[in-house]
């Protein structure tokens, strides 16, 4: 659905690409462990901590280059993991085998708080959910 997103905003006007990055491997390095998601010639590297968390800022590198996220979208709603630069705006979200980057413009809307923050600041509960679909009841 995500992916499905991109060309809706498109069609009304707005540029609201949600990036999607497939999970490549684990990297175990002492006491850090950092999760790597790829998408084409890009990585995203996301350290965790012993409970599965991110621990601080996710590296998105293309190359040499790269740029910090330091928000995550998450099912508490929108957390900030840590502060370096330089930095994009958006937030990192991850589900299953999948991490998605969504954008600063994108990230108050309805689509990414049912999609990535399981309703967080709706009058809706999460009823059922898998790997392609999720069911909302509304409370308000």
């Amino acid at each position: 659905m995500p992916p499905k997103y991109a060309a809706v905003s498109h069609l009304a006007g707005k540029d609201s690409r949600i990036e999607t990055f497939r999970y490549d491997r684990i990297i175990e390095n002492g006491n850090k462990t950092t999760l790597l998601y790829g998408s084409g010639n890009r990585t995203l590297s996301i350290p965790i901590d012993m409970d599965g968390n991110a621990a601080d800022s996710i590296l998105l590198s293309q190359g040499s280059k790269g740029i910090y996220i330091n928000r995550m979208c998450t099912k508490n709603g929108l957390l900030t993991i840590g502060s370096k630069s330089p930095a994009d705006s958006g937030c990192v979200s991850m589900m299953g085998d999948f991490a998605f980057i969504i954008p600063e413009n994108t990230i108050g809307t309805i689509f990414t708080s049912l999609m990535f923050m399981h309703g967080k600041g709706l009058p809706v509960e999460l009823v059922f959910e898998n790997s392609y679909v999720k069911l909302y009841r509304i409370t308000g």
